[in-house]
């Protein structure tokens, strides 16, 4: 089968080891399941060093968490984990997980990833949520508390803050846009709300020059992997079946670009 052909009518792929492996390429590629960060703000707190080191969330903060999603054990987890350890607890006993719209999400919280007496900056902490694309800070305190600011938060990949939604200038407007007057009444429509505002953020993000180069570069190296793991085993495929990959030359950046996301769904705003 030539190149060509393959292009204009891709085919299913049968075979159990490729489907498995290309779920996984597009879980890391964020087209499914999403990590975020949720970092929680003592009233005054003014830098990150203390607001990763609270130990525990208030009461509204606990009620916030359970609008988000479910507490799960870590241990033996066998459902989207963000990069969690589901084995040893080194990440801590629990977290926060959701199923929604189909998309696997796991929220990376301040309060329950491990806290270090003897390390001021939470280095364990700061490297979950720091490594996450978009953070919600639930801030506690007056309106008259000191406004919360992004240059706050130490951090070379977050882009967006869910609080009065601060955005990198390099990130595209996304939606949903907030309600005229801005109050929720209705704890699912808030809740709806937070979830599609955070995965529309994320992909907006995605897309931003700097994001989309680094995944285009990622996806290629690890679809040549892959390509290389799998050609050993791929004569003992029926040839009816080799419908992704051949043994003949063909251009892996052209495949990359075709193959991915065909169970994304597209949020859009209201």
């Amino acid at each position: 089968m030539s190149l060509d052909k393959f292009e204009k009518s891709p085919r299913e792929i049968f075979h159990p080891e490729i489907q498995k492996d290309l779920l996984v390429l597009e879980e890391q590629e964020g087209s499914v399941n999403f990590k975020f960060g949720v970092l929680y703000a003592k009233d005054g707190q003014l830098t990150d060093d203390e607001m990763f080191s609270n130990e525990i969330g208030s009461e509204s903060f606990q009620r916030f968490l359970h609008l988000l999603g479910d507490t799960v054990t870590l241990k033996g987890w066998t459902g989207y984990r963000g990069g969690l350890d589901t084995k040893n607890d080194t990440t801590g006993t629990c977290s926060i997980y959701t199923v929604f719209q189909g998309h696997e999400i796991m929220f990376h919280v301040s309060t329950m990833l491990p806290y270090s007496r003897e390390n001021k900056q939470q280095v364990e902490r700061k490297r979950h949520i720091g490594n996450d694309i978009v953070t919600i800070v639930f801030q506690e305190g007056e309106e008259s508390s000191p406004a919360f600011k992004p240059s706050m938060i130490r951090s070379h990949f977050t882009r967006i803050f869910l609080l009065k939604i601060f955005s990198e200038e390099s990130v595209p407007l996304f939606g949903p846009p907030l309600p005229s007057p801005p109050v929720f009444t209705n704890h699912q429509e808030f809740r709806d709300f937070v979830l599609v505002k955070l995965i529309n953020g994320e992909k907006a993000t995605l897309e931003t020059p700097t994001f989309s180069q680094k995944r285009q570069r990622t996806l290629d190296m690890l679809i040549r992997s892959l390509y290389q793991d799998l050609m050993p085993d791929l004569h003992k495929v029926n040839v009816s079946q080799k419908s992704f990959l051949t043994k003949k030359k063909f251009n892996i950046s052209k495949i990359s670009k075709k193959l991915f996301f065909p169970r994304c769904l597209c949020l859009l705003a209201k």
